[in-house]
Parts: C-alpha cells; sequence; structure tokens
C-alpha cells in the first residue's frame, strides 16, 4: 500500500462563472435588466468556454443562456434598444428605395409620353432621362417582350443593384409595361 498515488481534483471553481451568469441573470429577470443582463452575458460566454473544455458543467452553461435570454426579452430597456437600431436602419433605407420607384415611375411615364407623342418606340435613352436601366438596354430600342433590368445604386461607383425587371407586352392594340 505504500505506492499507492491519491490524485485530487478540484472542481470547485469551475462552475463560478455559470453560477453568476444565472445569478446575473435572474436579477436582470426582476430588476435592471441593463445592468445585469450584460454581466450574465459575459459569466456566461467565459462558463460555456470552461464547459466545452470540460472544466465546467455543461448544464450550468446552458441554464444560464436560457436565463439570459429570458431575461432579455423582459428588460423593455434592451428591448427598446434593439427596437431602435432596426428603426434607424429602416429610416436609412427607406427613403432611398422611395427615390429610386419614384424614378422608375418617372421613366414609365416618360416612355409612355414619347410613345405617344411619335406613335414608336425608340431607344431608352431617347425616351427617358432615367439612366438606372443597363447601359446596352439603354441604347437599344423597347421591343416586345424583351425583359429589360432596372437598378438601384451609383452607376459611378459600379454600387448598382438590379432589382426590377420591366417587360413591354401587346394586348390587342394596347402595349402594357409590366
Amino acid at each position: 500500500m505504500a505506492d499507492e498515488k491519491i490524485i485530487v481534483v478540484n472542481q470547485s471553481g469551475g462552475n463560478a462563472a455559470g453560477i453568476l451568469a444565472i445569478v446575473f441573470a435572474i436579477l436582470g429577470i426582476f430588476f435592471l435588466g441593463i445592468l445585469f443582463v450584460p454581466l450574465a452575458l459575459v459569466c456566461a460566454i467565459i462558463a460555456t468556454i470552461k464547459a466545452v473544455k470540460g472544466v465546467a458543467s455543461k448544464l450550468v452553461a446552458i441554464i444560464s443562456w436560457i436565463l439570459i435570454i429570458i431575461a432579455f426579452a423582459t428588460s423593455p430597456m434592451l428591448l427598446g434598444m434593439l427596437s431602435i437600431g432596426m428603426t434607424r436602419q429602416e429610416v436609412k433605407t427607406t427613403p432611398i428605395g422611395l427615390a429610386y420607384s419614384q424614378e422608375f415611375e418617372t421613366a414609365l411615364k416618360q416612355i409612355r409620353d414619347d410613345f405617344s407623342l411619335r406613335g414608336e418606340f425608340r431607344d431608352l435613352q431617347s425616351m427617358t432621362t432615367v439612366r438606372h436601366f443597363k447601359n446596352e438596354a439603354l441604347k437599344q430600342k423597347l421591343e416586345v417582350g424583351k425583359p429589360i433590368e432596372y437598378s438601384v445604386g451609383l452607376k459611378s461607383k459600379e454600387q448598382i443593384e438590379f432589382c426590377a425587371q420591366m417587360v413591354l407586352k401587346e394586348s390587342g392594340s394596347k402595349y402594357i409595361i409590366e
């Protein structure tokens, strides 16, 4: 028995971050979410890293993440901050999209007016002042059944995205642009 070796493994500090995350998340649910949820988040990240390494309990890390989600969902201040971020993004893109759609409507109106005046379809650059069509389409005569792509963005900086397509169709004695 003199050759016996005893190995003691100390795991008492491994779950500390996970337990702190749980405590902070519970405090975030009932009190100041804006303060306690970020603290719980940091502790949960540490607990998750330790759990993946096998130093801490995976169950404690999972429970901490579940409570953080609940704490976030019950915090009006955090939800408000999230919605402000989303609203700002919408405000930035909406006027640009509106401007391009109005310009597209202008192009359609000018094409219609030009056809009414001349009685025939010509190349797009002669029929409209709008230039957000593909370059090759601007130089070609508008034809029945031939799709033409419309873009948004800056052509000069090549930051364009083709997002709409117009097609001239004939219906009896009428022409329709879809």
